[in-house]
């Protein structure tokens, strides 16, 4: 057996039990403590995942963006560091966490 495959298969379940672990969480407190339904909860798990999911899919045709020079140079130099991390799993994350809270404060507004 490869390790290699070992390990990343092995990170990968982990963060995904990590997430769903603390989505249970949440609805455990919101709805087992308190006993009121919230389906907000699963709402921005959804928004999140669905953000994250649209900014880390490949684009089927990288020809149409050839236009745009300076972004594709830009992303390819800032893409990957020496230490081999992907830095587009990181810009994800923080975008799905920016589309959730701006949902969030409008939603609080209203």
């Amino acid at each position: 057996m490869d390790i290699a495959g070992i390990i990343d298969y092995s990170t990968g379940f982990f963060i995904m039990a990590g997430i769903y672990a603390v989505f249970s969480l949440g609805l455990n407190i919101h709805w087992g403590y308190s006993g009121l339904f919230n389906i907000g909860i699963a709402g921005f798990f959804a928004l999140g995942a669905y953000t994250s999911a649209l900014l880390t899919t490949a684009v089927p045709n990288p020809s149409l963006f050839d236009d745009f020079k300076f972004g594709g140079d830009l992303s390819e130099q800032l893409g990957v560091f020496n230490l081999g991390v992907d830095l587009w799993f990181v810009i994800a994350m923080l975008a799905a966490g920016l589309v959730s809270g701006v949902v969030a404060a409008a939603v609080g507004f209203i």
